[in-house]
């Protein structure tokens, strides 16, 4: 017995797609039976004629709705392209609920970040700012709308942090003395995060 992969099943939408067509030659043949190959010739074309419309019709929906906004509803559709609408109703609403979940979830980080008492800056890969949390702003005096998109370089202006930057040694943190009124002294690192963005703690 030999082992292999399977070949998928026929589609329930094609399944019902092929009716209409099917039902059209068994018609054909019966007039051409009935009533000889005149009337077989213009059932034929008649049958095709609104078939080809049928299909058109949808299609026509299909691609105003891939047009419309993101929050359209799905349109309806009948035989093999109601079961297809269905299909893409289904994956509509796995995407909404995965964006749901998905933008609850940065909720809660964000959340939890504007509570950690420890500084935290994204970077993007060109060590610009891409977001900074309230410790993060008051420590190195960072503004959370003014400063975004900034060099992080241009406002943490300390020689040996630069030089830390520009290394790409991150394995430690550098001390350096605050910019900020006051003896306060920071430790700074950063954590290379997904594919190109880093963390400075």
């Amino acid at each position: 017995r030999r082992h292999g992969h399977r070949r998928p099943a026929m589609s329930a939408a094609l399944l019902a797609a092929l009716t209409g067509p099917v039902v059209l030659a068994v018609a054909t043949l019966a007039a051409w039976l009935a009533f000889g190959p005149a009337a077989a010739v213009v059932l034929l074309s008649g049958g095709a004629a609104a078939l080809v419309g049928f299909h058109l019709w949808h299609l026509d929906k299909l691609a105003r709705w891939a047009d419309a906004p993101l929050d359209a509803a799905v349109p309806e559709g009948r035989g093999g392209w109601r079961l297809a609408f269905s299909a893409l109703h289904r994956r509509v609403r796995t995407r909404i609920a995965y964006q749901r979940d998905l933008a609850q979830t940065i909720e809660r980080f964000a959340s939890a970040a504007q509570a950690i008492p420890d500084g935290m800056v994204v970077l993007d890969r060109d060590d610009r700012i891409r977001w900074s949390n309230p410790s993060a702003q008051a420590l190195l005096g960072l503004d959370a709308r003014r400063d975004v998109g900034a060099p992080v370089a241009n406002l943490a202006r300390q020689p040996e942090f630069v030089r830390y930057l520009d290394q790409g040694d991150f394995s430690d943190a550098v001390i350096v003395g605050s910019q900020r009124d006051g003896p306060l002294t920071l430790s700074l690192q950063i954590v290379p995060f997904g594919a190109e963005e880093k963390l400075l703690i």
